[in-house]
């Protein structure tokens, strides 16, 4: 079971956006070339899909017709192979730059990637495709709001207050089957019984897409079963906040490999020490520090202290579990 939430809250009416962005002339000229890149074809993207959004009983055949040729035409896999090997190098000494880097490397990117290979092979499924619209719709918003100057006039309407319902989570992931280019596939499922509102605007829900996707990416990479859960419930402290907790499920052996990171089963070092088993243990320190900013701490000990981020495993499952600030859409 998980700790509640601890009540501490000098800070929690000091909401403030998340500050860890960049320029586009904070990473070198070949980086700065491939995200400009990315983000070109991920808007060329949700338009070259939109009438299967709207109309989801077109034709698939002819989504895939489009989808083969826009992955040879944009040179995607070229795009990928850039993202994973050249920017780690570039950037190896620059700890906000890699925390960025790995953002645009992942959130929805790491899904979408694996749909495109399914439509170049002929594989995919009506269903998929409302869904990769989704996909890159979300990874455009997450790289504008990560990089401010990529795309100016669209950043400025992210901005505007236009506060986002809880519903939006639910639309973006309950019941989705979602796929990897690991392998790693998982049926996702919400429970949402809350009906508040989450962000006073796109910038803030592209804050908290960053957390959902870093955190989900993780759990279908390392779920024993092919099942991840997401949770929202009320703050037991505080009316205005809810927690959302991430859940998978563990095998023994990956339980084993948890200990060794951590024998003394102090799972918070996962964050605080970027421990991992597979990857950068970047991920779970990259949300910690989104939340803390969104809860108005300044550092991510002081979240954690507070329980606003948290990280708990058992035998059979592993848990993360982060409060967030609400909204008052007549504020």
């Amino acid at each position: 079971m998980l700790s509640e939430i601890a009540p501490i809250s000098p800070y929690r009416n000091q909401r403030r956006a998340y500050e860890s962005t960049l320029s586009l002339y904070d990473v070198t000229l070949p980086t700065r070339r491939t995200i400009r890149k990315l983000y070109r074809h991920l808007i060329e993207l949700t338009y070259l899909l939109r009438p299967w959004l709207d109309t989801p009983d077109y034709p698939t055949v002819f989504a895939e017709t489009r989808l083969r040729t826009f992955v040879r035409t944009a040179k995607w896999s070229r795009i990928i192979e850039t993202l994973l090997h050249l920017a780690p190098m570039t950037h190896r000494h620059n700890d906000r730059v890699l925390r960025v880097i790995h953002d645009i490397r992942g959130g929805a990117l790491t899904s979408l990637t694996l749909y495109l290979q399914m439509a170049e092979c002929g594989d995919l499924l009506a269903r998929d495709i409302p869904q990769m619209v989704l996909l890159a719709n979300d990874h455009a918003k997450i790289l504008r709001s990560m990089i401010v100057d990529l795309d100016r006039i669209r950043y400025t309407l992210d901005e505007l207050f236009v506060p986002q319902p809880i519903g939006v989570i639910t639309t973006t992931w309950h019941a989705k089957h979602y796929r990897i280019p690991s392998g790693h596939t998982a049926w996702v499922t919400v429970e949402c019984p809350v009906v508040e509102y989450v962000a006073e605007s796109m910038i803030e829900l592209a804050a908290l897409e960053r957390v959902l996707y870093n955190l989900v990416n993780n759990a279908v990479r390392h779920c024993a079963h092919p099942h991840v859960g997401i949770r929202i419930t009320p703050s037991p402290h505080f009316a205005d906040m809810v927690i959302i907790e991430v859940w998978n499920t563990l095998d023994a052996q990956q339980y084993r490999r948890l200990l060794q990171l951590c024998p003394d089963a102090n799972w918070q070092r996962l964050v605080r020490e970027s421990l991992s088993t597979t990857g950068s243990g970047l991920g779970l320190g990259i949300c910690a520090d989104i939340v803390a900013h969104m809860c108005g701490m300044d550092h991510v000990e002081h979240v954690m202290a507070a329980r606003y981020f948290h990280v708990d495993a058992t035998s059979t499952s592993f848990h993360v579990q982060f409060a967030w600030p609400l909204v008052d859409p007549a504020q």
